[in-house]
Formats: C-alpha cells, structure tokens, sequence
C-alpha cells in the first residue's frame, strides 16, 4: 500500500496584461505539483465542517495529506488532486495545518 499515492497541484494563475502594442494577454497557469493522500470528509459523523477564526462553520469535502517538509499554504489557493490521469476534485483550501508528521488541508 502506497501512503501518498495521489498528486496535488497548486495553481497559481498571473495576472493578464497589455503587450507593448496594447493587446490584452491572459495571465499564465503553473501549477506545483506534490504527492498527497485524499480521503473524501466522512459525512455519517456529522463533523464534516471546520470552525473559522469568526466563529463562522465552513463545510469542507476532502481531507488531503501531505508528506513534511512543505510550505505554509494560505486558505484560497486553488488545487487540482489526481489519481494517476484521473482529476478527483477541484477546490480551494479552506485550512492548512503542519503536524509533526504530515501536513493537512482542508478542501
């Protein structure tokens, strides 16, 4: 059994821009890539939902796990996860949180 046997990419979409001649250019895609594990929220526990600093509930899916070392990734980034060529999901972070062991987010 393979513990990160998906891949998460971030994308970070430019902003667009004017060329020297005026024409507007659409901003460029890149996404980095990572290995991950992501298991669907369990919704028969009813806690499929994460508390916000305001007190406000934010529902979520997905549950991803990342192996350490990894950057701190802000809530609102876009993520594409895959198994091999299949797409599973596209979301947006809801919550990142580094532990001694992995990383997780909230999708």
């Amino acid at each position: 059994m393979t513990q990160y046997p998906h891949t998460i990419e971030f994308i970070k979409i430019s902003e667009g821009a004017r060329d020297s001649e005026g024409d507007w250019k659409p901003g460029k895609t890149k996404a980095k890539t990572k290995p991950c594990r992501a298991e669907p929220a369990t919704g028969n526990t009813g806690n499929s939902y994460i508390s916000a600093a305001n007190g406000e509930r934010i529902n979520y899916n997905w549950l991803v796990y990342l192996p350490l070392p990894v950057d701190t990734i802000k809530p609102g980034v876009k993520v594409r996860v895959k198994n091999g060529s299949e797409v599973l999901l596209h979301d947006t972070i809801k919550r990142f949180s580094r532990g001694q062991l992995n990383a997780r987010i909230w999708l």
